[in-house]
């Protein structure tokens, strides 16, 4: 009885995964054509299905974003990063979402949770570059920037 069990519930999560699956390339199907609303829904039936799905929370933050809808997207940034903390292409696009509507201290602290996920990783020093020289942060940037080259500048070396 436990084997049929632990088959019927592998074959109940192969058959989510199935649906799940379907659903988000059927969304980004309708996002191609141009249908939001029809991608809203089936990105939210794939939320229903797994909440902590970070390929359908992010397509959908990204759709709110572009449809004009800032403060649903953003919701659905910090839901997914709840549910995914260690997801860094979901952190990475917060920081960037929250550069682009100009909140840089929620863009710095994204990015600094993309830095505690990867160390190093240069595309998110290099996003975080980029927002420091748009606000004139000129010294910020290039720390950044030098984090992001492995520049020996950075290094502190005995005299």
């Amino acid at each position: 009885a436990g084997r049929k069990a632990v088959l019927g519930s592998s074959r109940q999560r192969a058959r989510s995964k199935h649906q799940l699956i379907t659903l988000f390339l059927r969304a980004q199907s309708a996002q191609q054509r141009g249908s939001t609303s029809l991608a809203r829904s089936l990105l939210q039936r794939c939320l229903r299905l797994d909440s902590a799905d970070a390929h359908a929370a992010l397509a959908l933050a990204q759709l709110e974003a572009a449809a004009g809808y800032p403060e649903r997207a953003r919701e659905l940034f910090l839901s997914a990063r709840a549910a995914s903390p260690a997801n860094l292409k979901l952190a990475h696009a917060h920081a960037v979402f929250e550069a682009r509507c100009g909140r840089p201290a929620a863009a710095r602290a994204a990015f600094g949770a993309c830095e505690a996920i990867a160390p190093g990783a240069h595309y998110t020093a290099h996003a975080l570059g980029q927002l420091e020289e748009s606000l004139g942060r000129t010294e910020a940037a290039r720390a950044a920037y030098a984090h992001c080259s492995g520049s020996p500048s950075r290094l502190v070396t005995p005299t």
